[in-house]
């Protein structure tokens, strides 16, 4: 039987530092989480959080690349000033 070569973009998303950003982001911004997915946090987040390699600039890079990210498609939905609360709640 022949097994699927995994493309580079599905190795990222099964990488350990994808799963930091999305574990992260659980804890800090919970269920408005759900408001994005996998690939919108892979184009707009994740090559730049590898980038980064000091640990607090890259923690303070990704809560507030997260924070515009869902802040944006919560605006939508009148669910603007939880996510605010949220982010407000972050200490790093």
């Amino acid at each position: 039987m022949k097994t699927k070569q995994l493309s580079q973009r599905e190795m990222d998303i099964e990488s350990a530092a994808f799963q930091t950003i999305i574990n992260l982001g659980g804890n800090w911004f919970g269920e408005y989480m759900t408001l994005t997915n996998f690939d919108e946090i892979y184009d707009l987040i994740y090559k730049n959080y590898i980038s980064i390699q000091d640990y607090k600039e890259q923690r303070f890079w990704l809560k507030t690349s997260l924070f515009r990210l869902l802040n944006g498609k919560a605006c939508h939905k009148g669910l603007s000033k939880n996510v605010i609360l949220k982010l407000q709640q972050i200490k790093i």
